[in-house]
């Protein structure tokens, strides 16, 4: 009866995404939707140190939704830029980071432009927020995320990872840095 009752329902059509993946249902919109308010009004009006796990689970789809199209996505688009924008303000603990990096530097291999520069953004954000914070091992995957995009096929990549590298030489110690600026130059022969 209830396979019954679920074949009567009718079927939302599909939304495009622009992301040249499959359709997105109605259904999703809404619950894509209900979740980028929490993010946003969590960050607001709740501790969100509460919120912490779930933000950072959060943190890689985040990153993918910066290219959604269509009259019907754009406020999710929007929802989803102001989140990000936010979570750089999220406080973070130390076992947290690794979250974190892992997120920048799968956002940064995307196929999607948007969320490859988008990363790097968050990257600059989080670099001068938190590098205090960066082990070794997390220090170089967050650098090489960064410098593999100094070749990449879309313009605004390349320049959001040089401006995202020219930050981080800065910031770094003098040795590190001179390391950094060696190993890009040897990449670029």
């Amino acid at each position: 009866a209830a396979a019954a009752a679920a074949d009567e329902l009718p079927q939302l059509p599909p939304v495009a995404s622009g992301l040249g993946e499959a359709e997105l249902p109605a259904e999703s919109l809404s619950v894509l939707g209900i979740g980028l308010q929490l993010v946003s009004r969590g960050l607001n009006a709740v501790d969100p140190g509460r919120l912490r796990p779930w933000l950072l689970q959060l943190l890689p789809h985040l990153f993918r939704m910066q290219e959604l199209r269509g009259p019907q996505l754009q406020k999710l688009a929007l929802e989803s830029t102001m989140a990000l924008a936010q979570l750089k303000h999220l406080p973070l603990r130390p076992c947290d980071v690794e979250a974190v990096v892992a997120a920048v530097s799968a956002a940064t291999d995307s196929h999607v432009w948007s969320a490859r520069a988008s990363g790097l953004l968050f990257a600059q954000y989080f670099w001068f927020r938190r590098c205090f914070l960066l082990q070794g091992p997390q220090l170089s995957a967050l650098q090489a995320a960064v410098v593999g995009r100094l070749e990449d096929t879309k313009a605004e990549v390349r320049m959001a990872a040089a401006a995202t590298l020219a930050g981080m030489v800065k910031g770094m110690p003098d040795m590190d840095a001179h390391a950094l600026r060696v190993q890009t130059v040897n990449s670029a022969r």
